[in-house]
């Protein structure tokens, strides 16, 4: 079964990415960016305060002699300065450190930056358990709290591209509810049909659609054969499009600290890939992460 090391050697392949790590003011964030360089995904522009970073170098042991250091006062500034150079294609993926979520985001949204595109901001996650027999992506469970249909469809434009940029080229995609059949009463099946119709007319490219499905119908062909459902999805979903955050959230944390998944989150809609690692994250996550963004960044500008 594969697991995600393929995103490794897919960076072996497409060589360094230059990407900015933004206020990596912690061993943890310092680690992961030293990684990521001594694994040859990034070459890393580190965007913090000179002196605590080699400090916190220093004091953990960490090698960042042959790194590069832009030195700023403070989170906003470091913000700031990532937009900038990603503005000026200086770094083509950026990275979190220790700052806060919003005061990054704040600065990517900023029109002045021009980092914007037509589509929305959100998060998609490739997973790997090793009780499945696939890998699957789901989305989103970090930016959107209860997306509407339009929102919903930009996430699953998103998802679908973190998905062909790691080559899946016409992957399956199940838009979750509670049951697979329309309900007036529930919206999320509402919202579901219409996306599995606007993907059967072309409105929604490069994937296969269908919806509502519940869970089960989504990644057990077992159980799409015990309830005779007919479906272009019988059990074999690659990207599971969540209802709202509240359920894209808790389902990720399942599958992580219950069903020991390996995870690669990236957040799309941009004009550059952002990683955004949760606090909880391991190093394996965040290295992970980075590897997927590097392989999108790489799709991206070679468009």
């Amino acid at each position: 079964m594969q697991n995600l090391d393929f995103l490794f050697k897919r960076c072996q392949e497409i060589g360094p990415i230059t990407a900015g790590f933004v206020y990596p003011c912690s061993q943890v964030a310092l680690s992961s960016c030293i990684e990521a360089y001594q694994q040859k995904i990034f070459t890393p522009l580190i965007i913090g305060p000179k002196a605590n970073i080699e400090t916190i170098a220093s004091t953990f042991g960490l090698d960042i002699s042959p790194l590069t250091i832009i030195d700023v006062k403070n989170e906003i500034d470091a913000a700031a300065t990532a937009a900038t150079l990603a503005q000026q294609q200086q770094i083509k993926c950026i990275i979190k450190g220790s700052l806060h979520t919003d005061i990054l985001l704040h600065a990517i949204l900023d029109n002045k930056y021009n980092l914007r595109t037509n589509a929305l901001l959100s998060s998609c996650c490739l997973m790997h358990l090793p009780t499945y027999n696939r890998l699957i992506f789901i989305a989103d469970m970090v930016i959107n709290i209860a997306p509407d249909l339009a929102q919903k469809v930009h996430i699953l434009e998103n998802a679908v591209t973190m998905a062909n940029s790691l080559g899946w080229k016409n992957p399956k995609v199940a838009v979750i509810a509670a049951v697979e059949n329309i309900n007036f009463k529930m919206p999320a099946t509402l919202d579901a049909a219409i996306m599995a119709k606007m993907g059967d007319r072309g409105q929604i490219k490069n994937c296969i659609i269908d919806g509502p499905l519940d869970f089960d119908l989504a990644v057990s062909a077992v159980s799409a054969q015990i309830k005779q459902f007919k479906s272009p999805i019988m059990g074999d979903a690659d990207i599971l499009i969540l209802p709202d955050l509240q359920a894209a959230n808790s389902l990720y944390k399942e599958m992580v600290f219950m069903g020991g998944a390996d995870a690669a989150d990236v957040i799309l809609g941009a004009k550059i890939p952002i990683v955004v690692t949760s606090r909880s994250d391991d190093a394996r996550t965040r290295l992970n992460s980075c590897a997927a963004a590097a392989i999108i960044a790489h799709q991206q500008f070679k468009a």
